[in-house]
């Protein structure tokens, strides 16, 4: 055979494995595109869940504020009735202190005795107020 056949011969064979060889690349990249496209949508699928919770998480966040806000206003609430109170205590211990009931007691009787029945209803009432359903 002469040469010019070796060289037709080569050639048919490079060319038949080149084809080969392409036909096995273009294979290749369909099944990575497959595996690319399947990928695609779970990732997909991922981000709408995480943007779900991120939208969850953002409203629990917004109730979670509001609620806060409200104890500060309920905090702020018994902050100014517990200094209410310590400034009666004050008032009433200056009373308190500054008079000797006792002796007032044995010397006019009917005096206190008005008196102490009045603040013991005012007392019950208070408590009957704050204990209601």
């Amino acid at each position: 055979m002469p040469v010019i056949g070796y060289v037709k011969t080569a050639l048919a064979v490079s060319v038949g494995a080149m084809v080969l060889l392409a036909w096995h690349h273009y294979v290749g990249l369909l099944h990575a595109q497959e595996t690319m496209s399947a990928n695609n949508a779970v990732l997909k699928n991922a981000v709408a869940e995480q943007q779900a919770a991120y939208q969850a998480a953002r409203k629990n966040i917004a109730i979670r504020d509001a609620q806060l806000a409200q104890f500060q206003i309920d905090v702020d609430n018994m902050r100014q009735v517990s200094e209410t109170a310590a400034a009666e205590e004050n008032r009433l211990n200056d009373i308190f202190a500054a008079h000797d009931f006792t002796a007032m007691a044995f010397k006019k009787p009917g005096l206190i005795e008005s008196k102490v029945n009045a603040a013991t209803s005012e007392i019950f009432n208070d408590f009957e107020m704050a204990t209601a359903p």
